[in-house]
């Protein structure tokens, strides 16, 4: 159910991403995220940001999340998934 969500709702959400987030998004990974550092780094910026959210899925509220999914989400996965029990879809 999980994966199934996640190809559904991925392509979505991806597009809407900012460019500079690496963290668990395809075809970007640990080594682009340090290329773009350390590139960013020669331009004289002043900030980098580490976040680590250990175990915040394992903790959240899952019917609180399912239900902060917007409508236009749930329209895609609708149309473009056959999914069940997501919501009230």
């Amino acid at each position: 159910m999980q994966a199934t969500t996640k190809l559904a709702l991925e392509p979505y959400y991806e597009a809407k991403f900012e460019p500079n987030s690496y963290g668990f998004r395809p075809a970007m990974g640990c080594k682009d995220a340090l290329s773009k550092i350390a590139n960013l780094l020669l331009q004289k910026q002043k900030w980098v940001l580490d976040a680590d959210i250990k175990d915040c899925f394992d903790n959240i509220d899952h019917e609180f999340l399912a239900g902060q999914i917007d409508a236009e989400a749930k329209v895609f996965a609708r149309e473009n998934f056959c999914l069940c029990n997501i919501g009230n879809l």
